[in-house]
């Protein structure tokens, strides 16, 4: 399915370059003060995006049908609250080396939403119900895919989505800095849950991430890549559990954050990040990703297994609270079971944990945004 939209209202030359200076004058503000340059970009987009917007309804179970949406008016809204998806990237239920996900008779969906060249979109709710192999090696599961992409859209946004059992869940990608997610709820992803290999600035607020082999991706494929510590990735009331999956033979769990001397810093507050006893890809990377805090507070690190902290395993700086074994556990419940009663109204699946809002706790891990 294609997007086809009305010519949008373009900006006259002085307002475009009104746009270019108060995005610059937005850019020059000291990183500590990460939220009155949040509250900068936020009214940048309010006047840039206040005229032209449109309304895009999605409705009905698309199944492995796709939604590509091009160059719409600038601060639209793509609304799914009532959409439903199929995400698959295998032809096969268990590929391997003889026969890879690239072979057989199922069904591929690979990218059922993308959006393109689109300034400042809002994606609005949606199911997505993936078929990615759950239990097979990552290396034969291994065809590129995402719930939903964005290309080219500064200043887009995703917020109270649901998806699993898929390869990504949220891929922002080329010129889409300054992204926003919000109340997203993903859960059984074999690669990363959100996927930002292009090194953009953004914030991921309120969202339960339970279960991701990698939870964030800022690492860029291309060892040319600029320097982007200045960049900020702002997470804030995020709860992030880990997921082992079959890797190279081994059962083994990713990164909270996957990334490198040059991907962007991290500002975390308010956030949990959950992993188990499994193997790490590569434990000692766990301490450069680390090392790309530049400022959190109140944040939990919890440390699910009974095993003792693996001696290769870097532990997380003291604006993390570490708990382990089944303190742990209970501690990931907990917090896992309040954002579902606190977001009572999200969209879900009819399977889904049940909300019970009368529990929810604003003052706690899962309800404070």
């Amino acid at each position: 399915m294609q997007c086809t939209s009305r010519p949008h209202v373009r900006l006259k030359e002085q307002e475009r370059r009104n746009f270019k200076i108060a995005l610059r004058a937005c850019g020059i503000l000291p990183a500590g003060i990460g939220r009155v340059r949040w509250l900068c970009w936020l009214l940048v987009f309010i006047w840039a995006t206040a005229a032209g917007a449109e309304t895009i309804a999605l409705g009905g179970n698309h199944a492995y049908g796709k939604f590509v949406a091009r160059e719409i008016d600038p601060g639209s809204l793509i609304d799914m609250r009532n959409s439903d998806f199929r995400v698959a990237n295998s032809g096969n239920s268990n590929p391997d080396e003889l026969s890879d996900c690239e072979t057989g008779p199922l069904p591929i969906n690979t990218y059922p939403l993308r959006v393109y060249d689109s300034k400042a979109v809002v994606l609005l709710g949606g199911r997505f119900d993936g078929e990615v192999p759950q239990s097979s090696e990552w290396v034969h599961t291994y065809c590129n895919s995402t719930a939903v992409g964005l290309w080219d859209s500064p200043y887009g946004s995703v917020e109270g989505l649901r998806a699993r059992r898929v390869w990504d869940g949220i891929r922002f990608a080329r010129a889409s800095a300054f992204f926003r997610v919000d109340r997203v709820w993903l859960s059984d992803v074999r690669d990363d849950c959100i996927e930002n290999d292009f090194l953009l600035a953004g914030m991921i607020k309120d969202s339960l991430f339970d279960g991701c082999f990698s939870v964030i991706s800022m690492r860029s494929p291309d060892d040319a890549a600029p320097d982007n510590s200045a960049t900020i990735v702002t997470l804030a009331g995020v709860l992030m559990r880990l997921q082992p999956y079959l890797y190279r033979g081994v059962v083994r769990q990713g990164f909270p954050v996957k990334g490198n001397a040059t991907s962007p810093s991290l500002v975390i507050h308010d956030s949990v990040i959950a992993i188990s006893g499994e193997e790490m890809i590569n434990p000692t990377a766990l301490s450069a990703s680390l090392s790309k805090i530049e400022d959190c507070r109140n944040n939990l690190f919890l440390f699910t297994s009974d095993k003792a902290w693996p001696d290769k395993l870097a532990k997380p700086p003291s604006c993390f609270r570490v708990l382990q074994g089944e303190a742990a556990r209970l501690a990931w419940q907990e917090a896992r079971q309040n954002w579902i009663d606190c977001h009572f109204r999200a969209v879900r699946f009819a399977d889904d944990t049940v909300a019970k809002p009368s529990r929810c706790d604003r003052t706690a891990f899962g309800g404070q945004y």
